[in-house]
């Protein structure tokens, strides 16, 4: 873990003179995925992140790591993961638009996919709504299929009566999407 803090403050504050080892710094935050340990995992995914904002990456590994952060189902190390992927939110439509005004580019459509399977996963469907609120902008062309997959997330856990106050939170990430995409322009 120590090795993994040191190395995201590194690349954090001296990225321009670490420029030459990037892909050895990827590597490590890729042999650091493998392991066990969630809260490791997700510490790797920062460093993954910081690499991806700051050095050139290619686009195949800015998606694996963005598909593996939204499928992530893990409540240990949730602000971790909420850093990696505000750290390559940014960066998303740059790297994964491989054809200009592409309508199913992977960043846009993953939400998509992801939220349909796991709707029983509170945590995973809050930390994908409170991305899609965070950033609303990037998601705004392609509103109309989050709309849909709001309502029809919201309908399925109003439909059902859950016992636990937990459960019930869905409904709040969910209005605040619902709210950004319909006001936020591109």
């Amino acid at each position: 873990m120590d090795a993994l803090q040191l190395t995201v403050m590194l690349v954090k504050y001296h990225h321009s003179i670490l420029h030459n080892m990037r892909q050895d710094i990827v590597n490590l935050g890729l042999a650091y995925i493998c392991l066990e340990d969630i809260i490791i995992k997700h510490a790797a995914n920062v460093v993954i992140g910081y690499c991806i904002a700051h050095f050139e990456t290619p686009a195949k590994i800015v998606q694996q790591v963005y598909i593996s952060l939204l499928e992530s189902s893990y409540n240990e190390g949730s602000a971790l993961l909420t850093q990696a992927l505000e750290l390559i939110a940014p960066v998303l439509p740059k790297l994964c638009n491989a054809i200009p005004d592409d309508r199913n580019t992977i960043w846009a459509v993953a939400p998509c996919r992801i939220l349909p399977e796991e709707r029983q996963n509170v945590q995973q469907t809050n930390t994908v709504f409170y991305f899609l609120t965070r950033h609303a902008g990037f998601f705004h062309e392609y509103r109309d299929r989050f709309i849909i997959l709001c309502c029809e997330v919201a309908s399925s856990d109003r439909a059902v009566s859950k016992p636990f106050e937990s459960e019930q939170a869905v409904g709040s990430p969910i209005d605040d999407v619902s709210l950004a995409m319909g006001t936020t322009p591109r």
